[in-house]
């Protein structure tokens, strides 16, 4: 229906209800009280007709129906159809509550209520009422509101408030079980209106103060002034910065003063209200009395901190871990036992202080006894082995205690450093085996003098048992041979404190004598009151029989020495070397009438070179022994001579050096007849050298002449193709210079023609690079040879160099190519690694000829010289260490059992007779041995072949002689 202008009116007049005031309460007592905000506007009261949440009805003055919103014709469809008219627009509304009062009471109220706003005699009814239907029941909240002026209409608002009534009723529940719980679980609450400043106590909160509710008032001043001195600022200082910006979860603990004057701790839990501009206005919690707690707090505090410092201060390691293994306290005594700080072990598994051999082990064990609960070493000390922080192992004593939480276990262990108490319980087993063990044998007696207690040497010396002699004094053993003054002497010592030393005769339970040493001292108490005394004797029965033995070796000694023809000497260490014995040989030897003579000199006197000495005796100090030292010495006279000296460092029982023993011998016959023989085995090796040459001089002529001769041939054809060239270059000259004239002529081509099929030029133009090319071959081939001959003879290197043995090797198997080519394929295996080795190559050279050549006619023993069958040798190279190995290795028939012993012997050979001089492995072996320090054998099988192996130091050691003559 249309809109009239009163109906304009109505909605306009109807949608501009103003806003209540809002009331200021005093703020004067509060510090954290907060006036409303001076925010000025109104506030919405319009009245949404089309809203759905709301059924509304505009009445006119007589009650009748004007207009409805669609929840109001929805709901009129719904409920009000059991023989109800239903209310819409020109139906009498008060009529219809008059139907429904005369069946609900509650409408009565409602009919009044309606009827003094439309009579103007109220701006405003509200009422709740239930709505009872057939199968539910609701409510609703009635709202009458007048419209401009009295008796004008008014406009009818019914809410449905069924939501909000059983949310109400719940909270009422929920209010009521949250008294239950805050009385059954004595904790006060409070609830502050930081607007009004209204503040609520809850009874239980003033009893927790030992006030009746009625006995405190509501207000801030109850709870401030009842504050400890102590805490007040702090926690007024909370509260303020939390309603500055508050945070979740205020909460604060603090004392309150208790009616009988005491304080008591609380613990003070709460959480605001914001409003929609984000300002608390509202402040609720809860004070929990924690005054026991806090005591019971306050004496673990005190009895952690007396366990603190029982733990810090104790001289044992305290150290607990969880159930993982890991370390959670450190004390400073494992600090100092460990090595590691406590903020290095905390955190850190207990492997840190194991042995890394028990690492894996721990683990298991642990995880096992925290798993089952068993560990048989609760309560147990054990003797353990631990780890300092420097990898050390020391021992230790280990107590283990367990204590468990609801969430896990721990442990904590007590540990001992027992270092010095192993020592001394070593030392104390070690002295006691040295007593059962010692070679003297020891009587305890008491302060009285009886025997307590004696060790098995005893047993063995007396021939009495401990059974027998206990008790008993030991004059048991007295011979009746010594003077009865050294007894008295003996006890008048020994009970005056000191110790007495000396020799007694005593007898045996055979009867037999024995001299003894005795060494008998007092044993006090801390008192110094003597409580034994021990008594430390030596058979020296058997002592003096040597030693009357050894004056008669001794002289027996000095007569050989002074007869020896060796020279014998005894000096002190030292570039100089003083001289504190020689004997009469010596002296002989050096010129001297006597020995006292020489014994004026030093011993560096008598080196033909005083370096040598200080060489010597630095050389000596180094080695402890030397044999065998070749020097040049002279006598007092000046006249030289070669010495061998053998010598020995002579020290005391700790190690200190006392003195050089030693010997010289006069060898200059000796070394003149080395140097002799020197000069003939170099000669023998020249003459073998050349004698080898000679050997192979036809074979390497022969190498030489093969590419030589072919050389010549190519050099002839290209002499002669050269002329054919030559005619054929002049008869193009004429062609050119007629072609010059414009003058060429039938019969001059003719004859080009002529001359290039005379000169064969396409057969020279193929043949003659291929010339040039085996003439450049031949000459390399020429060259090789005569470099390989000249590395081979390697002249005037008689002295150690280093050498490439490779090389060496390829080179002497191309000078002697001859003599293996038709019997045998050469295969090389060389190590391409190899280092240089110091020798003489010249020398190495010659081995290796020696050893291929020998190989090849084995070879060719076997296979025949001429039948074009061929067998193997294989020269292979090796770094092995500090050596390097050469072997060559022959397919041949092997060295016959019978005669390999005598391989090395000189001018021993297998071959016929006029085929060898038997000098070749000789001398192979002098130059290997001897000359270079190395080694050489052989491998053989009868039938299979030969191998020879060489040996060859890379670094050469000096020997003692080497150093001291150096």
């Amino acid at each position: 229906m249309s809109q009239s202008p009163a109906d304009d009116a109505i909605v306009s007049h109807f949608t501009s209800v103003p806003s209540p005031p809002r009331s200021s309460p005093d703020t004067g007592r509060n510090p954290f009280f907060r006036a409303p905000g001076d925010r000025r506007g109104q506030d919405s009261a319009s009245t949404v007709v089309d809203s759905p949440a709301s059924h509304v009805a505009v009445l006119d003055r007589h009650g009748v129906i004007v207009a409805v919103n669609p929840a109001w014709e929805q709901f009129s469809r719904e409920h009000f159809n059991h023989g109800m008219a239903r209310l819409v627009p020109g139906m009498s509304y008060i009529e219809a509550c008059h139907a429904v009062a005369a069946e609900n009471p509650e409408m009565r109220e409602a009919l009044d209520g309606l009827e003094s706003v439309l009579k103007g005699e109220s701006p405003q009814f509200t009422l709740e009422y239930s709505w009872r239907l057939p199968d539910t029941e609701r409510w609703f909240l009635l709202t009458a509101t007048s419209l401009a002026g009295s008796a004008s209409g008014a406009v009818v608002s019914h809410a449905d408030i069924t939501p909000q009534r059983a949310a109400a009723e719940s909270l009422r529940h929920t209010e009521q079980q949250f008294q239950l719980v805050m009385s059954a679980s004595g904790t006060g609450f409070w609830d502050w209106n930081l607007k009004t400043d209204a503040i609520y106590f809850s009874p239980i909160w003033k009893r927790q103060l030992g006030y009746a509710d009625a006995e405190l008032k509501n207000c801030f001043e109850t709870w401030e002034s009842r504050f400890h001195p102590e805490d007040r600022d702090a926690a007024m200082r909370h509260l303020l910065v939390y309603l500055a910006k508050p945070w979740p979860g205020f909460e604060i603990e603090f004392r309150l003063r208790h009616r009988d004057g005491s304080y008591r701790w609380f613990l003070c839990r709460a959480a605001s209200l914001e409003d929609e501009h984000g300002d608390p206005y509202r402040m609720l919690g809860v004070h929990l009395d924690i005054t026991d707690h806090k005591n019971t707090e306050a004496r673990t505090h005190q009895n952690e901190a007396r366990l603190r410092a029982i733990v810090d201060t104790a001289s044992d390691a305290v150290i607990t871990a969880d159930g993982s293994g890991r370390i959670i306290s450190w004390n400073p005594a494992a600090a100092r036992i460990f090595g590691h700080s406590e903020a290095e072990a905390v955190g850190q598994p207990l492997s840190l202080i194991m042995p890394e051999r028990f690492h894996e082990m721990h683990p298991r064990v642990f995880q096992q006894a925290v798993a089952t609960g068993e560990c048989r070493i609760l309560g147990r000390p054990l003797e353990l082995t631990a780890r300092r922080k420097d990898g050390t192992e020391f021992p230790i004593e280990l107590t283990l205690g367990q204590w468990k939480t609801p969430q896990t276990v721990f442990f904590t262990a007590v540990i001992r450093d027992i270092t010095e108490r192993v020592r001394a319980d070593q030392k104390l087993r070690i002295l006691s085996r040295a007593i059962e063990h010692s070679p003297a044998n020891v009587v305890i007696t008491n302060a009285d003098g009886l025997i307590e207690y004696v060790n098995p040497k005893f047993t063995e010396i007396t021939g009495y048992t401990s059974e027998e002699v206990l008790g008993k004094n030991p004059r048991i053993l007295n011979s009746g041979q010594v003077p009865s003054e050294v007894y008295r002497a003996l006890w008048a010592t020994i009970t005056g404190g000191h110790e007495w030393q000396g020799e007694i005769l005593n007898r045996r339970k055979d009867g037999a004598l024995f001299l003894e040493f005795a060494s008998i001292s007092p044993v006090f108490d801390d008192a110094g009151r003597i409580t034994h005394f021990v008594s430390v004797n030596e058979d020296i029965t058997a002592r003096k029989d040597a030693e009357r033995l050894l004056e008669e070796s001794e002289a027996r000694f000095r007569t050989l020495v002074e007869n020896i023809p060796v020279g014998l000497f005894r000096s002190l260490p030292g570039p100089e070397g003083r001289l504190l014995m020689v004997n009469a040989a010596l002296a002989r030897l050096f010129g001297f009438a006597s020995t006292e003579d020489m014994l004026a000199h030093c011993a560096a006197d008598f080196y033909e070179n005083r370096e040598d000495r200080k060489r010597f005796s630095d050389a000596l100090l180094k080695l402890s022994h030397i044999e065998g030292v070749e020097l040049r010495l002279k006598r007092q006279d000046g006249q030289p001579f070669w010495g061998r000296l053998n010598a020995r460092v002579m020290r005391d029982a700790a190690g200190k050096i006392l003195h050089f023993d030693g010997t010289i011998e006069d060898i200059t016959m000796r070394k003149q007849f080395e140097e002799e023989r020197n000069r003939m085995e170099i000669q023998l090796r020249h003459a073998q050298k050349l004698e080898s040459i000679g050997q192979l001089a036809a074979g390497i002529a022969h190498e030489i002449n093969t590419p030589t001769q072919f050389i010549g041939d190519n050099m002839r054809f290209l002499r002669d193709a050269f002329g054919e060239v030559q005619k054929l270059v002049t008869h193009y000259g004429a062609l050119l210079e007629a072609a010059r004239r414009n003058a060429i002529t039938p019969e001059l081509l003719a004859e080009n023609d002529a001359a290039r099929q005379a000169a064969d030029l396409d057969y020279l133009q193929a043949e003659i690079p291929s010339a040039l090319d085996q003439s450049l071959e031949g000459v390399g081939r020429v060259t090789k040879i005569v470099r390989a001959m000249k590395d081979f003879s390697h002249p005037g290197a008689e002295e150690k160099s280093l050498a490439d043995l490779n090389k060496a090797i390829e080179s002497t198997l191309t000078v002697c190519r001859n003599e293996w080519k038709y019997v045998a394929e050469v295969v090389t295996e060389f190590d391409p690694a190899l280092p240089s080795v110091p020798c003489v190559v010249s020398e190495f050279n010659q081995v290796i000829l020696n050893l291929v050549i020998n190989a090849a006619h084995a070879i060719a023993d076997v296979i025949g010289k001429d039948s074009g069958a061929k067998g193997r040798i294989t020269v292979t190279t090796k770094h092995d260490g500090d050596w390097v190995e050469i072997r060559v290795q022959d397919t041949g028939a092997g060295i016959p059992e019978s005669v390999r012993h005598r391989i090395f012997t000189p001018f021993f050979t297998t071959k016929g007779v006029g085929k060898g001089t038997g000098q070749g492995l000789a001398i192979a072996r002098g130059v290997v041995v001897e000359r270079h320090g190395g080694s050489i054998h052989f491998e053989t099988e009868t039938g299979r072949g030969t191998s020879f192996i060489i040996r060859l130091p890379i670094h050469p050691a000096s020997s003692p002689t080497d150093e001291t003559n150096s």
